[in-house]
């Protein structure tokens, strides 16, 4: 008796043991199942803060039964995803964890199971995501078209969804205290992101929201947890509040001044909000570094933004911050000032092709644009007084970079408007190989593009023809050129 009482201790040490030391590795394994499936990849990520961006963490490949695994190492526990294929499923794990994902379909969330640690959490996840899912639309009207208090219903209809799940999991399972609560801040901040979405579609940036929506939006998003569990819901409120609390009051303070010149003094401007402001500091840390990537991605590496991001890198030492923060700059170095223009083709009204390229030897000022565009058609006239300036000028080109899905309809305009003279070209940018919008890292139209007549970047987010500068930019070049 004495010997089994012996050897089961010997097992019961041997596991508890093992499952330390798996803990203490940090070592998380997801074996992902997909029914019927093989050779589509699998990646386990998490969410880069501040550009929302997918990091991935690991990636595999499903075998011919539709098996793969994904390993990786975690110090804290984390609100991740797996994606497979085009479905993403809830991936949250904790150092050691081991589970299984299960797929019987790609198509909706009912067909995601889990096996093992975390099944019940995620789980409660997807189930959540499905929630959401369904109030999309309610009565054949999007939510963000209901009327006040039809949204408001709405709102507290998802919000008693995620109260009533939220309870069945603390039923299931017994939660670690700060899972707990930070299952509660992600609660929160979905229900906070839903009536940001809202306010955006249905108030846009006026004054007149009414309190009983406002006073959701108007708290302060700080919550320090979530950003160790790096919640991209998080994320995504805390820039809807840097648009709604730094962004809008600063245009309206500001709105008699031109859109450059407004742009150019914003990036500044929102840090000296962000600095004079009494919220806590983790949270000015982490406005001030979205706002620092938002005009990175927005406005690439102007003079303004790089003083900005210069101020951040001295000030601050997050490296998780200043990694993703220099993703995105060393990107916009790549078409800064000096750097080749990235070459592409497009087609002409009459199907010719043509490649930028092709205009190598000339100053090149590049429009992107769409007939749908309002602020792109608003600049049109101011584009033709500039052509003027230039008119018999051979060595200044002016290319017209249309990125139009119906084609008919730019070849309507253009019929239409005979005064719309220039270099014409349409590329469509869906999966498009050397398509524009990746390539010169465009977020909206209009855009600009400054190229000198040896093929290279001068601004490769130029001004806009109404800014009353393009002449004076182009006229410069040319006296380089000579």
């Amino acid at each position: 008796m004495k010997k089994m009482e012996t050897l089961l201790l010997l097992i019961l040490t041997i596991y508890f043991g093992a499952a330390c030391n798996k803990k203490e590795s940090g070592q998380v394994k997801i074996s992902v199942h997909a029914t019927g499936l093989k050779n589509l990849k699998v990646q386990a990520f998490t969410s880069d803060m501040l550009s929302m961006e997918p990091v991935v963490i690991s990636e595999s490949v499903l075998d011919s039964s539709g098996n793969a695994v994904l390993e990786f190492k975690s110090d804290h526990p984390v609100l991740g995803f797996v994606k497979i294929g085009d479905l993403e499923a809830s991936a949250f794990s904790a150092p050691g964890d081991e589970f299984k994902i299960i797929l019987d379909s790609l198509q909706k969330p009912q067909g995601i199971r889990y096996e093992g640690d975390e099944a019940d959490v995620n789980d409660y996840i997807v189930k959540c995501w499905a929630v959401r899912l369904r109030l999309d639309k309610v009565n054949d009207k999007y939510y963000f078209q209901l009327e006040q208090d039809e949204f408001l219903t709405v709102k507290d209809s998802l919000q008693a969804n995620y109260e009533r799940l939220y309870t069945l999991l603390k039923e299931k399972t017994t939660l670690d205290p700060e899972l707990d609560k930070v299952l509660e801040i992600q609660q929160k901040m979905n229900i906070t992101y839903f009536v940001h979405n809202y306010v955006r579609s249905k108030y846009g940036s006026q004054n007149e929201i009414p309190e009983s929506i406002k006073s959701i939006i108007d708290k302060v998003p700080d919550d320090s947890l979530a950003l160790k569990y790096k919640m991209s819901a998080y994320s995504l409120v805390v820039n809807a509040f840097l648009e709604s609390r730094i962004y809008t009051p600063l245009f309206r303070e500001y709105k008699g001044l031109s859109p450059d010149s407004i742009n150019g003094m914003m990036p500044a401007l929102a840090v000296g909000k962000i600095e004079k402001s009494d919220y806590p500091e983790f949270l000015k840390e982490f406005l001030f570094a979205k706002n620092v990537n938002n005009y990175l991605i927005f406005n690439g590496i102007t003079p303004e933004v790089n003083s900005i991001y210069l101020k951040f890198k001295k000030t601050y030492e997050d490296e998780d911050y200043l990694s993703a923060l220099k993703k995105s700059y060393d990107k916009w170095l790549a078409i800064g000032p000096g750097k080749p223009a990235p070459d592409f083709s497009a087609d002409t009204p009459d199907g010719k092709k043509i490649s930028l390229s092709d205009l190598k030897g000339k100053v090149v000022y590049m429009d992107v644009w769409a007939t749908w565009c309002g602020p792109c058609k608003t600049e049109l006239p101011f584009s033709r007084k500039i052509q003027k300036d230039f008119e018999g000028n051979d060595q200044v080109t002016f290319l017209y970079v249309s990125i139009d899905e119906s084609i008919p309809d730019w070849h309507n305009m253009l019929k239409k408007d005979k005064d719309f003279v220039g270099i014409h070209v349409n590329q469509q940018q869906h999966q498009q190989p050397g398509a524009i919008w990746e390539s010169y890292l465009m977020t909206g139209i209009p855009r600009y593009v400054l190229i000198d007549a040896d093929g290279k970047i001068v601004q490769s987010n130029a001004s806009r023809p109404s800014s009353g500068k393009v002449t004076g930019e182009i006229k410069m070049l040319l006296t380089r050129k000579r």
